[in-house]
């Protein structure tokens, strides 16, 4: 088990887009669905492995949290996780800047 999730400042930004463009027609749902995001990233800390490994980016794993993918790096040499982006599933993730 991992002793903390990280999340990036990337992430943060994406986080805030995605509340923002669905409080557009819902701010009620945006906000509850902002927090669904959140919890189910730091549900990796229990169980850091289940996502699956991304083909090409070295330690970086996803899972799907419908219609996002949430993209993080199992750090190894450490206690803690790192959350990369909250991508929406309908984007190419070959779109993803190559550090990640």
């Amino acid at each position: 088990m991992y002793s903390r999730v990280e999340i990036s400042e990337r992430a943060w930004r994406d986080l805030e887009e995605i509340v923002r463009y669905i409080a557009r027609n819902n701010p009620t749902a945006a906000e509850r669905y902002g927090k669904q995001l959140l919890r189910a990233a730091q549900s990796l800390e229990q169980a850091p492995l289940m996502g699956v490994p991304v083909k090409g980016r070295d330690r970086v794993r996803m899972i799907v949290y419908s219609p996002y993918l949430i993209f993080y790096r199992v750090n190894t040499d450490s206690t803690r996780l790192d959350i990369l982006r909250f991508w929406h599933g309908a984007r190419d993730p070959k779109g993803l800047p190559q550090d990640h």
